[in-house]
C-alpha cells in the first residue's frame, strides 16, 4: 500500500513537470529568447583590461543568461592591477576590441559600445571644439536708453564647466543672439551697507559682482549648525528674489551639496525664514518668494541630513574602492544677491544646467 503511494505521487510529479514542459510560456520564463534577456555595462577600468579577463567575463556572461554587453570606459582613480594598462585608443585595447568582439559572437552575445572614453558625454581629441558639446553663456551690459550706444558689450564667459564662469577656460565661442529689452531698477542687486560671517566682516562686492567663479570660504564647525552670511542695510529693502553660488564637487560620486536658507530679520538678532534654496548640482540657484521688507537679510549653509555616494559608499570584500571626492570641509560661496524683483524660480535647474530629482 506504502509503494502505491509513493508510486502514485511520482507520476503525479512527473505528470506536472511534463505539463510545465509543454507550456511555452513557462518554457520562454525558464529559457527566454536573445531578445528577452538582460543586457549589462562591461566597464573597462582605467585600462584594466586583460585577454584572460575578457574571455572569462564574456563566457560568464553566457553562463548565467545575460544576453548582451555595452562596453563601457572608465577612469575614477580605479588602481592599475594588470601587467600592462591598456590606454584607450592604443594598438593593444584595438586588438582587445577585437577579441572582445570575436568572442561575444561566438558565445552568442549582443555588443555594443559606449560612444567615448568617460561619463555621459561624447567626447574625445578628435571632435573638433565646433562639433563639441556646448552650453550658453551670457553678459549684460546696462546702457542708457534713448541714445546711440557706441563702444564694446561685456564679453560672456569662455568656460567649459557647469555654468557661466565656472570651470576651465574654454577654447571655443559663438555668438548666438544680441537682446535689448528695457531693464527695471528693481532687478539690479540690492548693495548692503555692510556683510558679515562667523569669522567676521565680509566684503560684500565680491558677493554681488554677477562673478561665480570666485568664492569666499566660510568654514564650516564641528557642531554641524552650518555657517551663514548677513546682510544690514542703512534701511529697511523690499527684496522679492536671491541667487546664490555655492561651488563644490559635482558629478558622479561627488557629496551631497549644501542646502542653503534665506532669512530676515528687523532687529538683526532674531530671524525669520524666508526662502529655501535646496540642494542641487548647480552652482548656482535663484528663489523667488513673495515681498518680504526687512533691514537683515541673513543666508544660512548647513549640510543635509541625507548623504551622498562618497560619504556612504561601501565595498564588499576584496572590491575595489572607487576614488570619490572626499567632503568637503567648510563652503565656497561666491554669490549672494537680493533683488527687488523676482526671477525665474529655479531657473538654472530649468534651463537644464543641473538635474532635480523632482520637476514639480
Amino acid at each position: 500500500m506504502m509503494m502505491s503511494r509513493w508510486l502514485l505521487l511520482i507520476l503525479c510529479l512527473c505528470a506536472g513537470t511534463a505539463c510545465a514542459g509543454e507550456d511555452p510560456l513557462w518554457a520562454g520564463f525558464t529559457s527566454p529568447p536573445q531578445s528577452a534577456r538582460p543586457r549589462v555595462w562591461w566597464h573597462w577600468m582605467n585600462g584594466n583590461v586583460s585577454p584572460d579577463g575578457i574571455r572569462q567575463d564574456l563566457e560568464w556572461m553566457q553562463r548565467v543568461g545575460i544576453g548582451g554587453f555595452q562596453l563601457f570606459e572608465a577612469s575614477m582613480g580605479t588602481p592599475v592591477v594588470v601587467p600592462q594598462r591598456q590606454v584607450f585608443g592604443s594598438p593593444q585595447w584595438h586588438e582587445s576590441i577585437r577579441l572582445s568582439a570575436e568572442t561575444a559572437q561566438r558565445l552568442g552575445l549582443e555588443m555594443a559600445v559606449a560612444a567615448s572614453p568617460g561619463w555621459s558625454a561624447t567626447g574625445g581629441p578628435w571632435v573638433k571644439p565646433e562639433d563639441a558639446m556646448r552650453k550658453l553663456v551670457w553678459s549684460e551690459t546696462r546702457l542708457r536708453g534713448g541714445v546711440r550706444f557706441r563702444g564694446r558689450l561685456a564679453e560672456p564667459p569662455s568656460a567649459a564647466g557647469p555654468y557661466q564662469d565656472v570651470g576651465e577656460r574654454g577654447t571655443f565661442r559663438q555668438e548666438v543672439a544680441l537682446l535689448a529689452y528695457p531693464a527695471s531698477p528693481g532687478d539690479r542687486p540690492l548693495v548692503p551697507r555692510d556683510a558679515s560671517s562667523p569669522q567676521g566682516a565680509v566684503q560684500p562686492a565680491s558677493l554681488i559682482d554677477g562673478l561665480y567663479a570666485d568664492a569666499i570660504t566660510l568654514p564650516e564647525p564641528d557642531d554641524g549648525r552650518g555657517s551663514w552670511v548677513t546682510y544690514r542695510f542703512s534701511s529697511p529693502q523690499t527684496v522679492r528674489s536671491v541667487t546664490v553660488g555655492l561651488l563644490g564637487s559635482h558629478g558622479f560620486g561627488a557629496p551631497t551639496p549644501p542646502l542653503a536658507t534665506l532669512q530676515s530679520s528687523h532687529d538683526g538678532r532674531t530671524f525669520t525664514d524666508v526662502a529655501l534654496l535646496p540642494a542641487t548640482g548647480s552652482p548656482v540657484r535663484t528663489a523667488s518668494f513673495a515681498p518680504v521688507r526687512a533691514a537683515w537679510f541673513r543666508l544660512r549653509i548647513e549640510r543635509p541630513a541625507v548623504k551622498g555616494l562618497a560619504e556612504s559608499a561601501r565595498f564588499a570584500p576584496g572590491a575595489l574602492p572607487l576614488k570619490l571626492p572626499p567632503a568637503p570641509r567648510g563652503f565656497a560661496l561666491s554669490e549672494f544677491v537680493l533683488r527687488g524683483e523676482g526671477r525665474v524660480h529655479a531657473g538654472e535647474e530649468k534651463a537644464g544646467f543641473a538635474t532635480v530629482p523632482d520637476y514639480n
